[in-house]
């Protein structure tokens, strides 16, 4: 099977098993918390090969689940697509990505992220797959009124991307503030990307996508 077709399929079977769970009871008699989300996402991609630069941006709206089967352990599903725009028509282009991912606790206010992601740009004249494995710390501190700091750090240690050589290197970070209030919750988080792509004849290409995502949901379950 075609592997960015895979990634989707999982989260899609992701959730539907937490949707169906939504008013299950588990084997102990607790209801699995089940969280469901709509984000609005401000994207900028920008690539630079040889020293010239190229950014394109625009806004893509997205769907995210999670389910917590314990109290230190959450699976996770996010998929996004939209447009992003130039000031060159021809690099314009459509993003679509989908992401699963795990984390659980190693303190009570230190997570590890472990996850997969695919993503496709769509062009006028060609389009390009990514499929990247990630793995990284979450850390989660706890501020006044129901709100919650939260700082990330990652790397990417697999990256494969169509017609390009796996980049050299790849790592991600991003910060933001998290609100809950009974079932309702809501985020602000900023993150950002970078890819580091070994030298050729057009000279050193980096990649960078940086995302300001606004998202708010619903918590079922305990």
């Amino acid at each position: 099977m075609n592997r960015f077709r895979t990634l989707p399929l999982l989260a899609a079977i992701t959730a539907s098993a937490a949707c169906a769970r939504l008013p299950g009871v588990s084997s102990t008699g607790a209801s699995i918390p089940v969280g469901v989300a709509l984000s609005t996402n401000r994207v900028d991609h920008v690539v630079a090969v040889g020293g010239n630069a190229e950014g394109a941006q625009g806004t893509t709206v997205g769907f995210a689940v999670s389910v917590a089967p314990r109290p230190w352990i959450e699976l996770s599903g996010r998929s996004a697509s939209g447009r992003l725009t130039s000031e060159n028509a021809r690099a314009n282009r459509d993003i679509a990505e989908v992401e699963a991912g795990l984390s659980f606790l190693v303190l009570p206010w230190l997570a590890a992220t472990v996850g997969a992601q695919a993503r496709r740009y769509t062009g006028a004249l060609a389009s390009q797959r990514w499929l990247a494995l990630r793995t990284g710390a979450e850390a989660r501190l706890d501020l006044a009124n129901g709100a919650r700091g939260v700082i990330r750090a990652s790397v990417l240690p697999k990256v494969t991307v169509d017609g390009l050589a796996s980049p050299s290197l790849a790592y991600g970070g991003g910060t933001g503030i998290e609100l809950s209030r009974k079932r309702l919750f809501a985020s602000l988080l900023y993150s950002v990307d970078r890819f580091d792509f070994p030298a050729s004849v057009e000279g050193k290409r980096v990649e960078q996508l940086s995302t300001l995502m606004l998202q708010a949901g619903w918590r079922f379950g305990r």
